[in-house]
């Protein structure tokens, strides 16, 4: 329906937009290592040596991707790809997010926990039992929202980091509080 010359405009807008959108997350996946894991562990404070590391991490994604990339077909095409992709890790991400704004006893490593083992729930319920998307959704969550509440309850936030997640809880209590952080 287009003339050739507005064919070629929204084929490379639709390349550009794509390959904005993967940059983006590459570089957030690429921060998100080097701020909260690489950092914290190996005394990152060398800004030659985050962005080396940043790379070598986006170099990383990319070949994995494209690894993946290759084997779409297996998984039933890029749609049912996505949508297995996506009920495996929504779930195990979302709650230890929105629970934790709720329930202020689990501590951080229990958040990460309940993300693996509600990954990991998903990965066993798809791949090795094959159960059907909507059944695994369900364990997926419940096994998630299982761990954050048993971590909670048997190792509670305690000392210092129960004050910060206290004072924090307060913060989100009081209309207006963004004003005051500090």
């Amino acid at each position: 329906l287009l003339p050739s010359c507005l064919l070629g405009f929204l084929c490379f807008s639709i390349f550009g937009a794509t390959v904005t959108a993967l940059n983006s997350e590459l570089n957030v996946i690429s921060q998100i290592a080097i701020k909260d894991v690489f950092r914290k562990r190996l005394e990152l404070s060398e800004e030659k040596l985050q962005l080396l590391i940043g790379r070598i991490i986006i170099a990383v994604v990319m070949i994995l991707c494209m690894v993946v990339a290759g084997f779409i077909r297996n998984f039933g095409g890029s749609f049912r790809y996505l949508i297995t992709l996506m009920s495996l890790t929504t779930l195990p991400t979302f709650v230890p997010l929105l629970f934790g704004l709720m329930y202020k006893r689990t501590p951080a490593w229990g958040a990460v926990l309940s993300f693996c083992t509600g990954l990991t729930t998903g990965v066993i319920c798809t791949f090795a039992l094959g159960i059907p998307t909507a059944y695994m959704i369900f364990a997926n969550f419940a096994v998630t929202l299982a761990t954050m509440i048993i971590t909670g309850e048997l190792w509670p936030v305690k000392g210092d980091r129960a004050e910060i997640v206290e004072h924090l809880f307060e913060k989100i209590k009081t209309p207006g509080a963004s004003d005051m952080i500090g």
